[in-house]
């Protein structure tokens, strides 16, 4: 797998793209032809440890991605000419100014400012406090540290750690929240997966929602699906749509008009039931106003049902 930094070094050139860290695509674009029996190259990766690309320059680690190697090459000699490119190589890839579209297969970093991104194709990764506008994503979004970056529109795959708060207007397809960040997602057609203790807050959802580990995502308006998982503990505002809660997980639920089916040992709360709530297992909901129905069902699938009124 190619990693950010990638070189290639010939006996006497370092070669890398601005648009790309793919190994045979630098080879490509070089004339070099991409032979691993006789290679007459060295494929080449520096990068800093659990991606944070702020880290020190000292701090990345150089690694060499191939088995054989031409008779003139030299470890030490290969990474020391290397780590000259690197400087270059990180402010050829650093957004400072707006930029209309950020290619496919592209790497770009975002360290301090408010950069505007018109269109993202490739991976934008944002640092620090920066809080950077992308207006649509295609590609891949990673947040880290405290930046809130603004997406307007995503269609791609956004990706938040540590304590980053990006917000996205509207999701159609891929957000996956980690450690303890806090994405906002003002309206969420497709998938959303909450892990660690992420906080994820979700204004509109169509779509899924997903919640493990002891994240509380808070879906504020469900019509979609949210399934809540191990020890998570989501808060549903209003729910139009599915909840289902799995393991120890403790999601509460503030008012039920669609349907929430409780599984294993979970111990949801939903606060107004006026639709469905259907118990399995051992799991023990705790409903505390009904006006709708309620099934329970034992380990054989039998169940007793009753209306209240």
């Amino acid at each position: 797998m190619c990693r950010p930094a990638s070189f290639i070094v010939t006996k006497n050139r370092v070669l890398w793209l601005p648009d790309s860290d793919n190994h045979s695509t630098i080879l490509e674009h070089f004339g070099i032809p991409d032979i691993d029996e006789t290679p007459d190259f060295v494929k080449v990766e520096i990068s800093p440890a659990e991606e944070r690309y702020n880290a020190p320059l000292s701090e990345w680690v150089f690694r060499v991605d191939q088995d054989r190697f031409p008779e003139w090459w030299n470890e030490k000699w290969g990474e020391k000419v290397c780590r000259e490119e690197l400087e270059a190589w990180l402010k050829a890839h650093t957004i400072t100014k707006d930029v209309d579209e950020i290619p496919k297969d592209a790497t770009r970093f975002v360290f301090t400012g408010s950069p505007k991104i018109g269109i993202n194709a490739g991976c934008v990764k944002t640092y620090g406090s920066s809080d950077p506008v992308v207006k649509e994503n295609t590609g891949d979004i990673n947040t880290y540290g405290y930046s809130k970056p603004a997406i307007e529109k995503n269609t791609g795959v956004v990706i938040s750690r540590d304590c980053s708060k990006p917000v996205i207007e509207k999701n159609t397809r891929e957000v996956i929240s980690h450690d303890s960040s806090k994405p906002v997602i003002e309206e969420n057609t497709r998938l959303i997966y909450a892990y660690d203790s992420s906080k994820p807050v979700i204004e509109e959802n169509t779509g899924n929602v997903c919640a493990y580990n002891s994240s509380k995502p808070v879906v504020k308006k469900n019509r979609g699906d949210v399934m809540v998982s191990n020890s998570s503990k989501a808060v549903i505002e209003e729910n139009r749509g599915y909840v289902y809660t799995y393991g120890s997980s403790k999601a509460v639920t503030k008012e039920n008009a669609g349907v929430v089916c409780t599984y294993d040992s979970s111990t949801p709360m939903i606060e107004k039931n006026m639709g469905k709530v259907m118990a399995y297992n051992s799991s023990k909901p705790v409903i505390k106003e009904n006006t709708g129905n309620i099934e329970v069902y034992d380990w054989y699938g039998k169940g007793n049902h009753h209306d209240t009124a």
